[in-house]
């Protein structure tokens, strides 16, 4: 996940931490642990398409609040 000013990554980590449970878990599982859509959706017990549904709208959501600023 990029940051706006790399100075701010408490603002990334609250915007992170504001999402909505499923989008921040698929989040942190795909981007942070690096495990694969196939693995991840075996954890969550979710489709791969959940898993790419949720990361997309996460990264949506936080594109929308770094653009906001």
């Amino acid at each position: 996940m990029l940051c706006p000013d790399p100075s701010e990554p408490s603002h990334a980590r609250a915007a992170v931490d504001r999402l909505p449970r499923e989008l921040r878990t698929v989040l942190l599982l795909r981007i942070v642990a690096g495990l694969s859509v196939t693995r991840c959706a075996e954890v969550l017990r979710l489709t791969e398409e959940e898993v790419r549904w949720h990361q997309h709208r996460a990264l949506d959501r936080l594109r929308a609040n770094f653009s906001d600023r």
